[in-house]
């Protein structure tokens, strides 16, 4: 062994190599040296940072956080309660709780329901047992109590009974109570079970049994009289009580158990996050947390954010799916402009994790969509176009055009018209109103108040005529209309020729035309025909009327002559 030592000393005596030879030796060690050392701080400080420890003292439950598959559990048991007495009795020591120690397989994202044993209080009369504390799998029993008597019995101390592979140790017994003359003295409670080794047994004469490391120390009995003293947390047995003539005195209470778990949380990080834009009047914002399945486990998680405009600092639930996405909905947006959220810690269960990269997302706050009005309306005749409609006053860009024609609740979508503020019909025929849709950034879309083109409907009817006549006659025309609003101007030929006009004419009633009389048979062509509103120039229902002027009859008159006898 000895020579071997000296040896690989020998290793480092470098005055055998050349010179060169010894530098290259040195940097080459003490490189190797110093990555190994940088590598072990490394990880020795993520071990230190990682490692959570949480003491349970009463009975409850345990979130395992996402991501989080392994625990190591300690129990203590409840100490139990030292006996008491009454009339001349010597109560025994309660025992010391058991400890049991294993690393248990946990599924991440449930509820563990754990109980703490309950060391119960000393009375007069025998000590009861300590009760057990439970994590999961692991177990460790309370200690059993002390008898009341004389004298009593000290209680056996509790045991670990986690199976497989765990640290079980027993604790201490408690002690006998004595009324021996000239030893005259309640027993002890046994010390808890420790970390490394079962607790000692309460003493007699009195004393409880003393702390092992990681446990309570046992209760100590009375000389002579009084009540028995507590046992400590965790898991110590309580003393005996003890009176030599009358009276009563109480058994010292088992000190109660507990639970210690410790496991090493995940360090939860985002690769990015998104944020959807928001409206004043809502103010809200759906956050996207964007990562992988092994830097965010799925699970639900506490997110805390802050946002910058205006400053809110909150909080929120999320629940993270198996691709290690997840989405949550912040509130309070009630700015108009840019704001940004940054994201800056994860928790789950009791792992929180600060977020430093890809946790910020910019939101902006768009206003209210307001609709404005639109302008231009009017009446038009049947057949024409509106004109120019104009949008103003509006919040937002225009989505569409609309119309809608009486009783004006259903409204059509107008193509290619989204982004544009003013819009021209096509031909009209029926009275009409316009609309454009307007939206804000995310905001509701609105319609604006509308414009009403009054469609007018063009003057239609027949013309007729007089007649026939023979060789002259007063000529009159009637045009009777089956639409319009009188009086009608109507502009005619006569048999081809020069427009005519005659104004203020009824409907169904006779004027005269231009030439007159009428000496030959003359036809009369519309050209058009005006209303109050409109004219129309075409597609009359009768559009022409003949007066007929017949020729009077013509001839000679002869006779035969001379006539004889």
């Amino acid at each position: 062994m000895k020579k071997d030592l000296l040896t690989t000393l020998n290793f480092f005596n470098l005055t055998k190599f050349p010179k060169q030879t010894k530098e290259k030796l040195k940097f080459v060690f003490f490189r190797d040296i110093r990555y190994f050392l940088i590598l072990f701080l490394i990880v020795f400080s993520n071990t230190l940072q990682a490692q959570t420890t949480n003491t349970f003292t009463s009975s409850g439950s345990f979130v395992v956080a996402a991501g989080l598959s392994s625990i190591t559990a300690e129990c203590w048991g409840a100490g139990g309660a030292g006996g008491g007495n009454n009339n001349g009795t010597s109560g025994g020591g309660g025992g010391g709780g058991g400890y049991s120690k294993a690393t248990i397989t946990v599924t991440p994202n449930t509820t563990i329901n754990y109980t703490v044993g309950i060391g119960p209080t000393g009375t007069t009369a025998s000590g009861l047992d300590g009760s057990a504390s439970i994590f999961s799998t692991v177990t460790a029993n309370g200690g059993k109590g002390g008898t009341s008597g004389g004298p009593g019995n000290g209680g056996l101390g509790g045991a670990g009974i986690t199976t497989g592979t765990a640290t079980n140790f027993t604790g201490g017994n408690g002690a006998n109570g004595s009324l021996v003359l000239g030893s005259v003295y309640s027993g002890g409670g046994g010390s808890s079970a420790g970390t490394a080794s079962n607790g000692n047994p309460g003493i007699g004469l009195g004393g409880g049994g003393a702390a092992v490391t990681g446990g309570g120390a046992g209760g100590a009995g009375v000389l002579l009289a009084g009540n028995g003293a507590n046992g400590d947390v965790p898991g110590g047995g309580g003393g005996g009580g003890l009176v030599l003539l009358t009276g009563n005195f109480n058994g010292g209470k088992g000190g109660n158990g507990q639970i210690k778990i410790t496991y090493t949380c995940p360090s939860y990080k985002i690769t990015a996050t998104n944020a959807s834009n928001a409206c004043v009047s809502t103010g809200t914002s759906v956050i996207q947390l964007i990562s992988t399945a092994p830097l965010l486990p799925a699970g639900t998680y506490t997110v805390a954010y802050s946002i910058n405009n205006p400053s809110i600092s909150g909080s929120a639930t999320v629940t993270v799916d198996a691709t290690g996405s997840g989405s949550f909905t912040v509130s309070g947006l009630n700015i108009v402009g840019t704001s940004t959220i940054t994201i800056t810690g994860l928790t789950s269960g009791t792992c929180t994790s600060p977020v430093t990269t890809g946790n910020t997302a910019s939101i902006t706050v768009s206003a209210a969509s307001v609709g404005g009005s639109v302008t231009g309306g009017g009446a038009v005749c049947s057949g024409a176009t509106s004109g120019l409609l104009t949008l103003s006053g509006q919040t937002g860009t225009v989505l569409k055009w609309q119309s809608s024609v009486s009783p004006f609740s259903t409204w059509t979508d107008i193509t290619s018209t989204a982004g544009i503020t003013t819009y021209t019909s096509g031909t009209l025929t029926q009275t009409t109103q316009f609309r454009a849709v307007v939206q804000s950034g995310t905001c509701t879309a609105i319609e604006s108040n509308p414009a009403t083109i009054t469609v007018n409907p063009l003057p239609q009817g027949s013309l007729t005529a007089n007649g026939p006549f023979c060789a002259t006659g007063t000529g009159q025309l009637t045009f009777t209309a089956t639409s319009g609003t009188g009086p009608f101007t109507v502009v005619y030929t006569e048999n081809g020729g020069t427009n005519r006009t005659a104004t203020g004419v009824v409907s169904g009633t006779a004027f005269t035309p231009f030439t007159t009389p009428v000496t030959a048979s003359t036809t009369y062509a519309l050209v058009s025909v005006t209303d109050a509103n409109c004219t129309r120039s075409s597609g009359f229902t009768g559009g022409s009327a003949v007066i007929t002027v017949n020729p009077l009859p013509q001839g000679s008159l002869t006779a035969v002559s001379p006539l004889c006898g």
